[in-house]
Order: structure tokens, then C-alpha cells, then sequence
């Protein structure tokens, strides 16, 4: 569960059949419009579905379209979160242009094509323990990006282009290879959280203090 991402808590609530969400005070924010409802932990977004459709809904009743398998993709998909092994990003998903969040996280990874930066709606992109040495530059193309976790692979530097996010607020970069601190992080200026742990990093630069709002 990503906690910084939860909305203030909204509880399932069941109604002759169907589910809506209540606020702590009891107070219905989301009409009972869905078959089956789970709780608010899926990046601040929570599982439903409604009829045949699988979606994920946020706090204030934004839906999106979600696919947990590759046959389930399609050009309109706009969450994808998804198990397997894979060298590269399958075709299917860079294609889906309305892509809000993506989720390959431990899916073997060993590189990222330069497609990534045509998914320029991506908000939450999770990339993390996988087998990635490197990132293509193309990855500054998404500046909607909110969310990016590259966790656990095996990276030492990062390309220029990530100083392009400029919207990027939460940077996972633990357990993997780098010796020096990426420059690149510097310009992320509206970076909230940053998690470098695990690394062989030895000095921060001084231009950390740039990020005025880290925590």
C-alpha cells in the first residue's frame, strides 16, 4: 500500500445490492453504482467493477478503465497493472495511448524501448524490480508523471531527460547501482519523497537543497 496516495479514508457501503463509498462521517461520496468494491490502495485508487467491467475509481468518482491481463488491453485501456516475463514492454501496452498508470513491477524487465514517451498521459509508472540497466531518454516526454518507482534494478546513471518531469513528486530509485547522486533529480522541482536506499552513494551534492519541497 502506497500511503501517500490514499484519499482521506472512504469506506465501501452496500446498498440493495450495490456499493458506493461513505466518508468517516458517514456521508455517501460515491453512489452505489458498483458490483463489487475494495478499499482505496491501489495508488490512491480503488478496484471495482460494474456489470462486466473492470475498473478503478479515485475519491471523487473518476473512473478509469483497468486491465490485469495482457488479452484484456486495448486501445482505451487507461490502468494497466499486470504479472508475467517480459524482456520489453509488450506492444499492446504501448499502444494504449490513454494510459494513466502502469504497473510492470516484477515482470523481468531487461529494457525500456523508447515507446515509453508516446504514454504521455502516464501519471503512476512502476517499473520496479526488474532487470533494468539503463532508461531511454524518451522517459522526459512524460511530463504528467506524478509516480515513478524504479526499485530494485540495476541502474547507475539516469538519462538528462528525467529533469523534464516536471510534475514528478514521488521518486523511488532504492536498491540499485548508482556510486555517484544523479544530477537529473535536481531540476525535479516539485519532488516531494525520495527513496535512494540502498545504494553505494557516498556524498549528496549541494544542489539537493534546491528541492525545497522534499520531505
Amino acid at each position: 500500500v502506497f500511503t501517500y496516495f490514499l484519499p482521506a479514508q472512504l469506506i465501501p457501503a452496500e446498498k440493495n445490492g450495490k456499493y458506493g463509498y461513505m466518508n468517516a462521517e458517514g456521508r455517501l461520496v460515491i453512489d452505489y453504482l458498483y458490483d463489487k468494491a475494495g478499499e482505496f490502495e491501489f495508488y490512491g485508487y480503488a478496484f471495482v467493477t460494474k456489470g462486466p467491467k473492470k475498473l478503478v475509481v479515485d475519491s471523487l468518482g473518476n473512473e478509469l478503465s483497468y486491465a490485469d491481463k495482457i488479452e484484456e488491453i486495448n486501445e482505451k485501456t487507461q490502468a494497466i497493472a499486470i504479472k508475467g516475463k517480459f524482456d520489453s514492454i509488450p506492444d499492446i501496452i504501448l499502444k494504449a495511448k490513454k494510459l494513466v498508470i502502469l504497473d510492470l513491477g516484477n515482470c523481468k524487465l531487461i529494457n525500456i524501448r523508447p515507446e515509453i514517451g508516446h504514454l504521455t498521459e502516464l501519471k503512476i509508472l512502476r517499473l520496479g524490480n526488474n532487470s533494468l540497466s539503463s532508461i531511454p531518454p524518451e522517459i522526459g516526454m512524460l511530463t504528467k508523471l506524478e509516480y515513478l518507482s524504479l526499485f530494485k534494478n540495476t541502474l547507475k546513471d539516469l538519462p538528462d531527460e528525467m529533469g523534464q518531469l516536471v510534475n514528478l513528486q514521488r521518486l523511488n530509485l532504492s536498491a540499485n547501482a548508482f556510486e555517484v547522486f544523479p544530477s537529473e533529480i535536481c531540476s525535479l522541482s516539485q519532488l516531494k519523497t525520495l527513496y535512494f536506499h540502498r545504494n553505494k552513494i557516498k556524498k549528496i551534492p549541494p544542489e539537493i537543497r534546491l528541492l525545497t519541497d522534499l520531505e
